[in-house]
């Protein structure tokens, strides 16, 4: 399966079968999680990725409070709390994940909910790290269910032209090729699918990425910026669209949309 057809397929699974992962799958994902390519993102930074299996320890451990049932692994993530980090973070795990969905396995992103603090004990971290991110693997319990997701998937994302812009925030983009390749992008997950990025097209044909906080977000109380985490996903999304991934952070001329919004990153060809 191509990334292009695993974003277009995967949704976040909840509830699993509970059947062990066989040991071709815990090759492929070991074999991807050891090449350092797939583990440095758009700015340079090495993200710490490792596959856990569950066991009557490791369960307790990570602790979903009961948003994940009957997984047999889980993802796991650490890294240092700077945006740079985060960023890439958002961009390699989102490439993980699409890969765990082209092998024909299912994943949920979580930020928030589960035992961090337990599972920080029996993980082994740098002085300085944390764990932001997590991910159940293994197979969907309902497989029915899942493809009738999939099939409502593209209502649950915000309209296009409320996400992607040509030279300012006010003109939609009228490419049909770049809409083609966005809409990619309008698909990526995110916390509580908020969605906070807008994408500005501009002449040459770069792509600048900005921010647009959702204040509730902070009511989380999370150790981290997890929106900075989903705009490291969209430009996941985009690259893999695009092809493009030249990436730097010059910040361009082009006024913002509210107090809220910042700008984060541009990608070229």
């Amino acid at each position: 399966m191509r990334m292009k057809d695993a974003i277009m397929k995967r949704r976040s699974v909840r509830a699993y079968s509970g059947e062990q992962l066989t040991v071709d799958e815990k090759e492929k994902i070991n074999d991807y999680l050891a090449k350092k390519e797939n583990l440095v993102g758009l700015l340079g930074n090495t993200i710490k990725m490792e596959l856990v299996e569950s066991s009557n320890t490791t369960t307790g451990k990570i602790g979903t409070y009961g948003k994940i049932t009957d997984a047999p692994a889980f993802l796991v993530t650490k890294l240092y709390n700077t945006k740079d980090e985060l960023l890439d973070l958002g961009y390699v795990f989102e490439n993980l994940v699409l890969f765990v969905e082209s092998i024909g396995l299912h994943t949920c992103w979580l930020g928030g909910t589960f035992d961090r603090a337990a599972l920080s004990a029996t993980i082994e971290l740098e002085e300085g790290e944390l764990i932001p991110i997590i991910s159940p693997v293994g197979k969907a319990k309902d497989s029915v269910a899942l493809q009738e997701q999939v099939a409502a998937h593209t209502g649950t994302r915000k309209d296009f032209d409320t996400l992607f812009f040509s030279g300012d925030f006010n003109t939609p983009i009228s490419s049909v090729e770049k809409r083609e390749q966005l809409e990619y992008v309008r698909l990526a997950p995110s916390g509580v699918n908020l969605q906070p990025w807008r994408l500005v097209l501009d002449a040459a044909g770069t792509m600048h990425f900005y921010i647009v906080r959702n204040p509730e977000v902070e009511s989380y109380g999370l150790p981290y910026d997890i929106q900075w985490v989903d705009m490291g996903i969209a430009l996941s999304h985009y690259v893999i669209a695009s092809g493009k991934k030249r990436a730097f952070v010059a910040q361009p001329d082009i006024a913002l949309p509210s107090s809220i919004s910042e700008y984060v990153i541009s990608v070229k060809g």
